[in-house]
């Protein structure tokens, strides 16, 4: 293998690992939002605008959120 690409598929490795931490981050941050969120939930109502607060501050995808608050039979 050549230098340079050994050092292109360090880089790759490198990117992806710290993608990988960052979302994983994203997705501890925005489950502990969304479980404190749950709890100002009635009618199993959950508030859309804290849905897109999720996405759009946090990075919170909305189709998680979707999917965690249906495993609770909640709606947004």
């Amino acid at each position: 293998m050549s230098e340079t690409l050994y050092i292109a598929k360090e880089l790759i490795s490198k990117t992806l690992l710290n993608e990988e931490t960052k979302f994983k981050q994203t997705i501890d941050n925005g489950l502990k939002i969304l479980d404190e969120e749950i709890k100002n939930t009635t009618n199993n109502i959950f508030n859309g605008e804290v849905a897109f607060k999720l996405y759009d501050t946090f990075g919170f995808p909305l189709d998680l959120t979707q999917d965690y608050l249906k495993d609770k039979k909640i709606n947004i």
